[in-house]
This record gives structure tokens, sequence and C-alpha cells, in this order.
């Protein structure tokens, strides 16, 4: 047996986890989000000021 630990911080609020119902692909995909995936659409996301630095972090542990 695998585990895989996911960690990230406050400013991502989403994950989106895909993996293929399938013995010939073995992996999965990890995409942290910053918004909901129809975000453009509804208007329901963050923006920062010109010239501002934004941090986010996550991190992926395979035990």
């Amino acid at each position: 047996n695998y585990s895989v630990a996911f960690n990230l911080d406050a400013n991502y609020s989403v994950v989106q986890i895909y993996h293929p119902n399938n013995e010939q692909k073995p992996y999965i995909c990890i995409e942290p989000m910053t918004a909901l995936a129809n975000a453009l659409n509804t208007g329901n996301y963050n923006t920062i000021a010109p010239d501002t630095i934004f941090n986010a972090v996550f991190s992926i542990e395979y035990c």
C-alpha cells in the first residue's frame, strides 16, 4: 500500500484531483487552485494589484 500526504496553505481554496479508471494508467493528477474551475465566468475569484507579489505553497509527500 502507498499513501500520499498533500498539504496546501490558505491561499489555495480548491483542489482538483483526477485519477483515470484504467490499470494501464497508474497515475493521479493533483492541481491546487486559487478559485473554482468556472470562476472566470462567475466572477468568484480574487485579484491582486499590479506589481504585487502573490505566494501560495503546496507540497506532496510520498509515504
